[in-house]
């Protein structure tokens, strides 16, 4: 059996730290991997990867020693189960707003009996030929909660069987409670509400409480309010805010 390492330090109670990456580059995911995260996210919903570029970097985080994760573009059986049988052990299905969306999300990851997921797990196999005996354990499945209906039915989204968690998706969140986009992570009172209240669904239902962070200073907020699963944005902002920052202090010497 191969081991979900990201799943392991939830079971644990620690949280698991992550970053997206939507650069298409293998290169980008593996030296995020290499930095220490222990799950590194390709992103499909804002970004779209080239499929051969897609398998590479899956590759790329595991020789880098993270656990892969993608963020599908959408609820989508198909995208979802060529996505698993490329090998991701973990998937985030955005925009969960009902109980009906998060079964539909969880069928598609599970493999009979507890879900409809066809078994053609081609890449996977990679992980071993008793892949089919242990996937269904070992694969995470982090829902969406980014709107006003989902905060509103949380604690039953949650309550789903094949649901492992969720990653809280601040910017529409705030979007759907009436705010402007620039308050999402400023700490209304509404948002932060909406946050206490999926964390309590969370330990209500035993399932991992997730949310998306900007920067490791957001993260490390987030983690000692109850978060698990937690990233603390992505390479393109890295990339961005980085090169920003050496560029300011070499103009600064030059005067």
């Amino acid at each position: 059996m191969y081991e979900n390492k990201a799943k392991t330090r939830l079971v644990a109670g620690g949280p698991a730290i992550g970053i997206s990456c939507g650069l298409e580059s293998p290169v980008s995911t593996e030296l995020c991997a290499r930095a220490g995260f222990d799950w590194v996210m390709l992103e499909q919903q804002h970004w779209v990867w080239d499929w051969a570029k897609f398998q590479h970097a899956l590759v790329a985080i595991l020789l880098g020693g993270a656990t892969p994760f993608v963020r599908v573009s959408h609820n989508d059986y198909a995208e979802i189960g060529q996505a698993l049988d490329a090998g991701m052990l973990g998937v985030v299905v955005s925009m969960i707003d009902t109980p009906e969306d998060a079964r539909r999300a969880g069928q598609a990851v599970r493999l009979p009996p507890r879900g409809t997921r066809s078994l053609g797990a081609t890449h996977a196999t990679r992980y071993g030929g008793d892949y089919a005996a242990w996937c269904n354990d070992q694969i995470l499945l982090m829902v969406q909660i980014e709107s006003a209906a989902a905060v509103q039915h949380c604690a039953a989204i949650l309550g789903d069987p094949n649901v492992d968690g969720c990653w809280i998706g601040p910017g529409d969140l705030a979007v759907s409670l009436g705010m402007a986009p620039s308050e999402a992570r400023k700490g209304h009172p509404d948002q932060e509400q909406a946050y206490g209240r999926v964390l309590a669904a969370c330990r209500e239902t035993g399932k991992f409480s997730g949310i998306s962070c900007s920067d490791g200073e957001e993260a490390a907020k987030r983690i000692r309010q109850g978060f698990q699963f937690v990233s603390t944005g992505n390479d393109t902002r890295r990339v961005r805010k980085g090169a920003a920052r050496d560029l300011q202090i070499a103009r600064a010497a030059a005067g």
